[in-house]
């Protein structure tokens, strides 16, 4: 008598390959040049994020890149089908790591490429830490990074591990923070409302967690208050669905509110010229809290 599990081994056993053949699987060593060699087949593909190649680098020359599942992938026609960001990562690194590269797909194959939801950065944070945050948290981590980072980081994606940085150096304020805005507030709750309200705890928690509560509320803020201006010019930029506005110059336009709140100022309307932070007085005071702290 045969018995299920011998059946559906059968099935497995008896099926047949595709008529082009399984493609090969294994992890090879990429070097630089070997990388140059395998981009020269680079003749269709999407779109180059110059960003996510300097991310990828960054972590290359740190010895922070991390071999997985995911690499290469070169069709049965030479041309490379998958992981042209990664390759050009090598070559602008200079470093040579290892990643599974696979050849031999069919053409057919490139339609299936990169089509499923991406993971975002919560996501791995939550599955990979076991932190779990909203998303407009994790997305005022990000903001910080690229705030409090050198010139040239602001012009690349956050890798994970920076993320990771923020989140413990900053760990009181986005604890607090979170536990205000424990839901989202329409209009309210954007990345870099939170990163200022997050970078501006250090230097006055009590203070920061006063200015949180009555953004979120609302409720009986007097003319004047630099609390009521900013929330005014959060509705009015939504209203006008204002997407001119960048992350610095939100980050910036908040911060300012929120250190007239904290030093006792009126303030009948928020806003910034520019989101230039470099030279700016209350950024680098905050900036400055924030570095003493970490050491």
């Amino acid at each position: 008598m045969t018995d299920d599990k011998t059946i559906r081994e059968k099935k497995t056993t008896t099926q047949t390959a595709p008529a082009a053949g399984f493609p090969t699987v294994r992890y090879e060593f990429i070097t630089p040049a070997f990388a140059a060699e395998m981009l020269a087949h680079n003749t269709n593909n999407r779109r180059v994020r110059r960003a996510r190649v300097l991310a990828y680098a960054s972590q290359m020359k740190s010895g922070a890149w991390h071999l997985t599942h995911q690499g290469v992938a070169i069709g049965h026609d030479g041309l490379l089908y998958d992981g042209q960001h990664r390759l050009m990562a090598v070559v602008e690194s200079g470093a040579s790591v290892w990643m599974l590269v696979v050849r031999g797909l069919a053409p057919s194959a490139r339609a299936e490429i990169d089509t499923g939801d991406k993971r975002v950065v919560c996501d791995t944070i939550r599955i990979v830490d076991g932190i779990t945050h909203s998303s407009q948290m994790t997305g005022a981590c990000r903001v910080i990074a690229l705030v409090s980072g050198d010139a040239t980081h602001r012009t690349r994606a956050v890798p994970i591990d920076e993320h990771r940085r923020i989140m413990d150096e900053y760990a009181d304020g986005i604890a607090a923070i979170e536990a205000v805005f424990h839901s989202a507030v329409k209009n309210i709750t954007r990345s870099p409302v939170l990163a200022a309200l997050v970078f501006a705890y250090n230097a006055d928690p009590d203070g920061v967690v006063s200015a949180a509560v009555d953004l979120r509320d609302g409720a009986n803020l007097a003319a004047g208050d630099p609390i009521l201006a900013l929330r005014n010019s959060l509705s009015a930029a939504a209203s006008r669905r204002d997407e001119a506005e960048g992350v610095f110059f939100k980050f910036k336009r908040a911060l300012a509110a929120i250190d007239a709140r904290l030093r006792g100022r009126k303030l009948m309307r928020s806003g910034t010229k520019d989101g230039a932070l470099i030279g700016n007085a209350v950024f680098e005071r905050y900036a400055a809290v924030n570095a003493a702290k970490a050491t």
